[in-house]
């Protein structure tokens, strides 16, 4: 594979596009390039067609001058970290400019985005995560990734003569204040050396170049050569090595006294490990101890609300998942589940976070109003299965044994037909008295209905129990402003 020769109007269209500026690894101007471009045209050309076809890029076209510059005037010229590889500013760049800093950015981009939504404009924001952005590529990598896709030849050539022996001049740059120093190379901490520069500095080694020529001709300290082969050499590697740190301000043998104290009772707190730690001679403060503790895995939670299990509640549970635990998933899918609940008007139908500063916790922007009873509310049963929900309706009067069996009778069976239920299809339903009344059982049993045998105290068991709090969090999100609105969301 060869490059494609380039002709020579193409060469003169991009000299002519060229801003008219000085470089200083180029002692002629482009304002005066872009004049006599017409009587350089032929040799431009065949030195550029030259390069393409033959592989090969001259080695003074890979040379590059860095002259760095403080990121802001008042940081101090002597430390190195303090400069920015380039001084060329983008156009729309807000950072090290006068009057340009990052908050100037995003009043601008909300800005924008506020003119956009009054002139009813569809805009796409596109956020990106620069702290990549000075990463390196390793070469090998990159020509191996060219000859994956059918590069080769002269082509790949010559962008491997590209890549190799690229080299830059660093020019120190002194500041005209009546303070100014030269930043030097001699700072006590160096920026640290890519991982592509590592990976070079082993390569070279590998083809027989000494640690001074490597360092020379990388510009890296001969130490530094020196130490990034015996790491090589030792754990085959050139990625950083875990490092120590400081030191654990509890001992091993304390975090083993701390952890197994909140596995016996997750109810301590920090202050009790704390006092615990200080009678075994250790003085710590109640960060250190969450730190350590999540550090093993453990975090502070709130504790779930459960319902009050006793003894003979605990062994059916048990029983029951023993006695289903190996049913298949086609049974499960022929399950209709129902329950009721209560959906208040004003109440925690949800739960809810914000965002606010301390002791303003009473602002009315951060409460939630609350009633006594809820301001009024609705009660609601419905069903479902796998195949999707079932009827929902309002009751609208006091649930008892009698308006039980009329939503039964009236809605069981119409749910099943619309969910296409399989034939033997099972209803679940909980232990409540209503439900389990001798009555509804003749009833259930008269019309050949299948009823799940339930565990009592397990409403968690029941998986429409995510429905409903589906159904809440809609509601909160809402806010009904009435008992009618409130029936509308739900129904």
């Amino acid at each position: 594979m060869q490059l494609s020769a380039v002709a020579a109007e193409e060469v003169l269209q991009i000299t002519r596009s060229c801003n008219p500026t000085t470089c200083p690894l180029d002692p002629i101007p482009s304002a005066m390039l872009q004049t006599i471009s017409p009587d350089l045209l032929p040799f431009s050309t065949t030195v550029i067609n030259g390069s393409l076809t033959s592989g090969h890029v001259p080695t003074v076209f890979k040379k590059a001058r860095v002259i760095p510059i403080l990121k802001k005037p008042a940081l101090y010229p002597s430390d190195i970290s303090n400069y920015r590889p380039n001084n060329l500013h983008d156009p729309n760049q807000s950072g090290f400019k006068a009057a340009h800093s990052t908050e100037a950015a995003l009043l601008a981009v909300t800005e924008k985005l506020h003119a956009a939504r009054s002139a009813k404009l569809s805009l796409v924001l596109i956020l990106l995560d620069l702290s990549a952005a000075f990463d390196t590529v390793n070469h090998k990598t990159l020509l191996s990734t060219f000859r994956s896709l059918g590069i080769c030849g002269t082509a790949w050539e010559w962008f491997a003569s590209y890549l190799d022996g690229r080299s830059y001049q660093y020019k120190r740059h002194l500041s005209t204040t009546s303070n100014s120093q030269t930043p030097n190379s001699t700072m006590a901490k160096t920026k640290e050396l890519s991982k592509d520069t590592r990976n070079k500095i082993v390569d070279l080694h590998q083809a027989g170049k000494t640690e001074p020529a490597i360092g020379k001709q990388l510009g890296v300290k001969k130490s530094t050569v020196g130490a990034i082969i015996r790491k090589w050499k030792t754990y085959k590697t050139t990625d950083n090595l875990p490092r120590s740190g400081a030191p654990h301000k509890i001992s091993p043998r304390g975090v083993k006294m701390i952890t197994r104290t909140v596995s016996k009772n997750p109810r301590t707190t920090r202050g009790d490990l704390v006092n615990d730690l200080q009678r075994a001679g250790t003085k710590v403060t109640k960060a250190t101890n969450s730190n350590t503790l999540h550090r093993q895995g453990l975090k502070s939670c709130s504790a779930r609300c459960v319902p009050l299990l006793k003894p003979v509640h605990v062994r059916a549970r048990l029983k029951f998942a023993r006695e289903h635990l190996d049913d298949p998933e086609e049974d499960w899918e022929n399950i209709i589940w129902s329950d009721e609940t209560k959906i208040e008007l004003i109440g925690k139908n949800s739960t809810c976070r914000v965002w606010r500063r301390k002791n303003a916790e009473l602002h009315p922007k951060n409460t939630i109003p609350t009633v006594k009873h809820g301001g009024g509310n609705i009660m609601l049963w419905g069903c479902f299965s796998a195949k999707g929900p079932g009827r929902l309706i309002r009751v609208k009067e006091r649930m008892n044994g009698t308006m039980y069996h009329e939503i039964l009778s009236k809605n069981l069976l119409p749910s099943a037909r619309a969910l296409k239920m399989k034939c033997g299809w099972v209803f679940q339903h909980d232990n409540d008295p209503k439900h389990t009344a001798r009555a509804r059982k003749e009833w259930l049993c008269k019309k050949h209905f299948k009823v799940l045998e339930w565990p009592s105290q397990s409403p968690d068991l029941n998986p429409i129990e995510n429905f409903w709090r589906e159904l809440k969090i809609c509601v909160a999100q809402r806010q009904p402003q009435n008992i009618t609105a409130l029936e509308e969301i739900c129904i």
